[in-house]
């Protein structure tokens, strides 16, 4: 039997990423870190991707990048709001699986709005024996305190199993209910690639409060809401707020100074912005159903999260251990203890949480995670 390596040689490799922004954006990140992967195992690798972008940080002399016809994206222009994500999906997909349904590649698609899209595309054109799709929120929903899937998400689902497309989840939460709700087969827990670098940080114990906030509000997070409401004791020394808008200090009774960044950090350099600082906040809400890539930023740089309890976090506490303290999202009483308990770590605390780090960097390193992905769709 061919080894993994022996396999990817000269192997051609698919990859489908639509959102790419530019110059940044973690879709471009996830997606520099699969190709680089491929590359390095000698494979021809070909993105096809829906807007022109110069996508920096990819190698253009060896990886051949397509594009939608412009036609389709002015088209897309004028469509409902609602619908472009589903438009930019559908065609992305569609033109991949036409010009490439004579080969036998790897095909890996990295991101979707809704497995709708994936699954109209994929009743014109039969996809391949090597197919894999990776699908964040899985189109659950929470509603009425009960987790569910759109009807038209758990029936694309459930087309896009019968025709043999490797499902890929970063939930073992989503694996598991799609098994039990939907009856598909072909649906495996996958981790996000994160980057990593063997940074060894000690005595962190010692280090003042300094906390980091990455990312501001939205539908999915509030860390400044909570941050804002609570009497936090101790102080937070530093709060380093990541491409957050300025804010009134004196609104804020727990800070003692702000920290603001506002450049866009790629992989390396995020990993360094996180094992700089003693802890992180990541304050999800409960219907925020995916993974997150901060959370796992940070405890692979080493820095203890104080976290909401969503979903991932709750799945990551339980599987790996220690690896921060957890509060009830919007319970301000147990933010404030939750916060106390992290604080008052002793070295004991600290050593569990190493522990923790250690089993979290064997599952959750870029070559596992990549190998076991090849592995799955092939």
């Amino acid at each position: 039997m061919a080894s993994l390596d022996d396999f990817l040689f000269k192997k051609k490799v698919i990859l489908i990423e639509p959102y790419i922004d530019t110059k940044k954006g973690h879709s471009l990140e996830k997606l520099i870190l699969w190709v680089n992967f491929f590359l390095e195992k000698g494979s021809n690798v070909i993105i096809y991707t829906y807007n022109k972008s110069t996508m920096a940080g990819i190698n253009r002399d060896k990886v051949e990048i397509k594009n939608i016809s412009s036609i389709f994206v002015l088209l897309g222009k004028i469509i409902f709001k609602r619908y472009r994500n589903l438009w930019k999906d559908f065609w992305t997909y569609f033109f991949a699986f036409k010009e490439s349904k004579e080969d036998q590649p790897i095909f890996l698609g990295l991101t979707l709005s809704n497995p709708i899209s994936l699954a109209l595309a994929s009743v014109f054109y039969n996809p391949y024996k090597n197919w894999g799709q990776i699908v964040m929120s899985s189109g659950l929903k929470l509603k009425d305190n009960q987790i569910k899937f759109n009807k038209l998400s758990g029936l694309s689902l459930k087309y896009l199993d019968k025709k043999g497309c490797s499902i890929l989840c970063n939930l073992d939460f989503s694996v598991e209910k799609m098994k039990r709700d939907l009856k598909i087969k072909k649906v495996f827990f996958l981790n996000d690639p994160i980057f990593f670098r063997d940074k060894t940080i000690t005595n962190k114990q010692e280090w003042e409060n300094s906390v980091i906030v990455s990312g501001g509000e939205d539908w999915r997070r509030t860390p400044i809401e909570h941050i804002k409401m609570a009497k936090l004791n101790p102080m937070i020394d530093r709060l380093f707020l990541h491409q957050i808008d300025k804010l009134k200090q004196e609104q804020f009774l727990s800070v003692k100074k702000f920290v603001y960044e506002d450049k866009y950090f790629f992989s390396e350099e995020l990993f360094d912005f996180f094992a700089d600082k003693k802890f992180s906040f990541i304050i999800y809400a409960p219907k925020f159903i995916a993974g997150s890539a901060n959370l796992a930023t940070s405890i692979l740089a080493g820095t203890p999260v104080l976290s909401s309890n969503f979903i991932y976090a709750k799945e990551v506490f339980e599987k790996y251990g220690k690896v921060g303290e957890m509060f009830e999202y919007k319970n301000i009483k147990s933010f404030q203890k939750s916060w106390e308990n992290l604080t008052s770590w002793k070295e004991k605390d600290w050593e569990e949480f190493y522990i923790a780090r250690m089993k979290f960097i064997k599952d959750v390193n870029m070559k596992s995670i990549f190998e076991k992905c090849v592995k799955i769709i092939d």
